[in-house]
């Protein structure tokens, strides 16, 4: 059965498909997790496409990998791609987009001479903060309240995860518990 790509994820006569606990079993459907992917991108989509975004002349990727040095001022490359949860190739190529941008700065790192850390610049402080205040003042009021939708969101964002990475580390063998801890613990990594 082809579930229509709205914003519910199976219709409400379809079997029930719980993220929650990380009960996803058998009842999942390949349209199920293709419906919930579609939605994902749709609002990956849609929050890149903000005004604040265009304004800023920030993309998604790089709003996010300002965040990450910002909080964490002389993050190495390995530590972004980590953090972003991408290659090391892509977050090279963010933090050169930064750089060029004059929005980090990338320095030989004092303690490996192969590395690079990276530190957000007065400019992408400045950039970072009037973006996140223009991103506060979209969503701020429509977030009011929703805190524990948001945990619930972020906790079955995990669950998700944790089943890709799951899948990619053993596609067709049983999964043992130590497993399922070490990938429930990269994929909490990922999203943090």
């Amino acid at each position: 059965m082809n579930y229509p790509m709205t914003n519910e994820i199976v219709p409400a006569d379809a079997e029930k498909v719980s993220l929650r606990g990380h009960a996803v079993g058998a009842n999942m459907s390949v349209e199920a997790f293709a419906n919930v992917v579609a939605l994902m991108s749709r609002f990956l989509t849609r929050l890149a496409n903000l005004e604040a975004f265009k304004q800023a002349d920030v993309g998604l990727a790089e709003w996010l990998a300002l965040m990450a040095i910002r909080t964490a001022e002389g993050t190495n490359n390995k530590q972004l791609a980590n953090a972003l949860g991408i290659s090391g190739q892509r977050a090279a190529q963010i933090g050169e987009a930064l750089k060029s941008a004059g929005l980090i700065t990338a320095v030989q790192s004092l303690k490996d001479s192969r590395k690079n850390v990276m530190a957000t610049t007065e400019l992408g402080r400045a950039s970072l903060e009037k973006l996140n205040e223009a991103l506060l003042h979209l969503i701020a009021d429509r977030l009011k309240g929703k805190s524990r939708m948001l945990a619930m969101a972020r906790r079955d964002m995990r669950a998700l995860m944790q089943i890709v990475v799951q899948a990619a580390d053993a596609p067709d063998k049983k999964v043992t518990r130590q497993q399922k801890i070490e990938a429930r613990d990269r994929a909490s990594r990922v999203s943090q």
